[in-house]
């Protein structure tokens, strides 16, 4: 038995001083209370003058530590060869910025002119002259978190390598291993956010401004559709709150801890024949999720607002000797618990995060000739555990539909402002604990009252359900060095699908579509030929050349390497206007101006778009069902009216589940060679200098911008997006290099 150990740390930083570091504001005329407010001594960043002076971020680092710790053993039993192994793996980051940490004050012309409330001429007031008098119009200063997050990680395995027969080998092997959940050091931050927590001292404020605001006759649409929607005002309550770790039961880590991946190898090599062998194996690998869920550390930064004037720039309420006379705004840290920024996530990650895996099944064939290996066979991939955001704050199909279904007046004029839109009074305005513009702003929007959240707007919970399936034939030719020369050939057909994400409304659905990936290559072909020149001492031409003409004729190799990939899948707009349905592939027929059938898409119909367009079916012809449409029939009789057709607000509850890729519709292919020559000088005592010279795109082979798939645009369908075509890959790089080896 054979065993083998190793320790290893690693450590990376990233450290950005400030921009002038070690200087102190009191050298500069500033005056000892402005140096003692500040957080990280320097000069402050004064704005606002012919160029920025001063100190615009202070400090910031990043440093990542790993320390690792491996063992393995090998042993061999009769026709089993053993293998065991363990790991343990801690990854720590170490984060912090100072931002604005030594100030930032922003100097106008409003202190030194006649009239702050006017606006002033040119010429008339000055930033300097406001520097000079100390008076800025605005500033800040702030206190920026830190963070030392950790995540362990421990694996371990055993593989059995069985020779049953001279032509047939077996293997098989387990893998385990559990990554730790993420935590941070001190626990200065959120881990988790509930999305059902009813905030109650938000409810007890907001729900009688709301029952008030529904209890009587209203003529408001919004109010209207409030009282039909959600009349009953115990509904209305605050909910969502972040959970601080290690705080009132809440668990200190990121996530929850998974323990179930146990990944199963086996694979399979059999010699059918004298050069020919048939190879097979499966597994089930599993990939880390560090660093991309991080948690939040809201309530430990703050900023400290410059309050210039409280009487619009007649008198100073502060000055640059004493920017903070109240003293600098502390960081709340998780003191305020459940009542930290309420209202303000929009997306939030499950706990219960399953790690990305991805099963593989592979087959292959090998066959050798002579100086040639072929190889064809095929693999397929299932990966699951990707990310789906799904909206978790969407009201009712039936309110959605009384938001913003189309509505008439008596005249049949569709009404401009829909009932969804329509701004009503709100309820949270001066709501205690709310730190966004939600407390300040006296009105909201109808629909964001009948969500079932008041609170919050459009939650997003991300989970780990979306999946990706990719299969390919693959095949190769490889001929081995033999005079000078070798190549190899590698061609795929493949198709890849995922299921990752929802076209429909999220109201109406969130269904996960699968469908063909915008990142699918069908066909891709690589050659990669290298040859050494038969030329020098011992070679077909000038074998018996002197030492000279072996110097110049001798050591020639060139190589090179064809590439050639289909473009990927274009995203086509089959659910923002009208789809005719059907592959819009033109095929062979296709041209920089139409690369596909834009006849099958029609952009909807907007404002001013004239009633007699709409109801021409030349322009909208009658597979668009827009003669079925509310308001089809209606013309605006006024030459003032800003609506020109009754049908412009018809889609704001459209709704199609229509693939958005199509198999033939795809960006431009990818077609470059890459070559490079090389010369080879050798020296006595083992020395080579060798010089080489490499083209990049060689034949300058241009490749052209993206197509446009905006419907509305007068190049939808063009490529580049525009009358003309533009070469966006870089045209023929030339490279000259040298080294030399001893």
């Amino acid at each position: 038995m054979t065993i083998v150990g190793n320790l290893t740390a690693f450590k990376t930083s990233t450290y950005s001083p400030a921009n002038a570091p070690g200087v102190s504001a009191s050298s500069f005329g500033f005056s000892s209370q402005f140096v003692s407010q500040q957080l990280v001594s320097g000069l402050p960043a004064i704005t606002g003058l012919f160029t920025t002076l001063g100190n615009t971020a202070g400090p910031s680092y990043e440093n990542d530590y790993n320390y690792e710790g491996r063992a393995s053993a090998q042993q061999i039993y009769k026709n089993h060869t053993l293998h065991y192994g363990v790991g343990y793996l801690v990854q720590q980051e170490a984060t912090g910025s100072n931002g604005s940490a030594a100030g930032s004050y922003n100097f106008t012309n409003i202190w030194t002119t006649a009239n702050p409330n006017t606006t002033a001429g040119v010429g008339v007031g000055s930033a300097f002259a406001s520097l000079l008098l100390g008076l800025p119009a605005s500033g800040q200063m702030t206190s920026n978190s830190s963070a030392y997050y950790s995540q362990p990680y421990i694996g371990t395995y055993i593989q059995d390598e069985w020779r049953i027969h001279p032509r047939l080998t077996v293997s098989m092997g387990l893998r385990w291993d559990y990554q730790y959940p993420l935590t941070e050091r001190h626990d200065k931050y959120w881990s988790r956010f509930d999305p059902n927590y009813d905030l109650t001292s938000i409810t007890s404020y907001a729900q009688p401004k709301y029952a008030a605001e529904i209890g009587g006759a209203a003529t408001n649409t919004g109010i209207q559709m409030l009282q039909q929607q959600r009349s009953n005002p115990t509904s209305f309550v605050a909910r969502g709150a972040i959970l601080y770790a290690g705080q009132n039961g809440t668990t200190r880590s990121v996530t929850d801890p998974q323990y179930r991946y146990f990944q199963p190898r086996f694979g399979v090599a059999y010699l059918l024949r004298p050069n020919l062998v048939f190879r097979a194996g499966l597994g089930r690998f599993v990939q880390s999720n560090y660093v991309a869920n991080h948690g939040n550390q809201a309530g430990y930064s703050a900023t400290t607002t410059f309050n210039a004037t409280t009487d619009n720039y007649i008198t100073q309420a502060s000055t640059l000797d004493n920017p903070y006379p109240n003293g600098l705004v502390a960081d709340t840290g998780n003191s305020l618990g459940v009542y930290t920024s309420p209202g303000s996530v929009s997306t939030f990650y499950t706990p219960n995060i399953k790690r990305q895996y991805t099963d593989d099944y592979s087959a292959h064939v090998q066959y050798q000739v002579r100086d040639y290996l072929f190889e064809v066979g095929g693999v397929y991939e299932y990966t699951t555990g990707l990310v789906v955001g799904f909206h978790v704050n969407n009201p009712t199909l039936a309110q959605w539909h009384a938001s913003y279904d189309p509505q008439f007046d008596s005249t049949g004029r569709p009404v401009d402002t829909l009932p969804g839109e329509t701004q009503v009074t709100n309820p949270f305005k001066g709501t205690p604990y709310i730190t966004n513009s939600l407390a300040t702003n006296s009105t909201v929007s109808a629909y964001s009252l009948v969500r079932p959240n008041p609170l919050l707007g459009d939650l997003v919970e991300n989970l780990y359900n979306g999946k990706s399936y990719h299969y390919a034939l693959q095949s190769k030719v490889q001929k081995r060095m033999r005079n000078g020369f070798a190549i190899t050939v590698s061609f795929s057909w493949g198709k890849q699908m995922d299921a990752t994400g929802f076209v429909t409304n999220s109201v109406v659905a969130q269904n996960i579509l699968r469908q063909l990936s915008s990142s699918d290559r069908r066909f891709q072909l690589e050659a990669a030929p290298t040859y050494t020149l038969p030329f020098g001492r011992g070679k077909l031409v000038g074998s018996n050349a002197n030492r000279f003409v072996d110097a110049l004729i001798g050591g020639w190799e060139i190589s090179a390497k064809y590439t050639f990939y289909s473009g990927t899948p274009l995203t086509l707009p089959t659910n923002s206007g009208f789809f005719q349905g059907g592959d819009p592939g033109l095929g062979s027929k296709k041209s920089s101006k139409k690369w596909f059938d834009t006849s099958n898409f029609i952009p909807f119909p907007t404002i001013n778009t004239k009633a007699s367009d709409v109801q021409n079916p030349n322009i909208y012809p009658g597979w668009t069902g827009i003669s079925k449409l509310p308001g089809y029939s209606w013309t605006p009789t006024s030459p003032t009216d800003k609506a020109l057709n009754g049908v412009y607000h018809d889609f704001a509850t459209w709704s199609n589940n229509n693939p958005t890729q199509f198999g033939d519709v795809r960006n431009p292919y990818t077609n470059t060679w890459n070559i490079g020559a090389r010369k080879s000088f050798k020296f006595e005592h083992g020395i080579t200098l060798q010089l080489r010279a490499d083209a990049f795109n060689a034949l300058n082979h241009p490749q052209f911008g993206n197509i446009s798939t905006a419907n509305t645009s007068a190049f939808f369908g063009y490529v580049n997006g525009s009358s003309s075509l533009s070469q966006i890959n870089d045209p023929r790089n030339m490279q000259l290099a040298g080294r030399i080896t001893f």
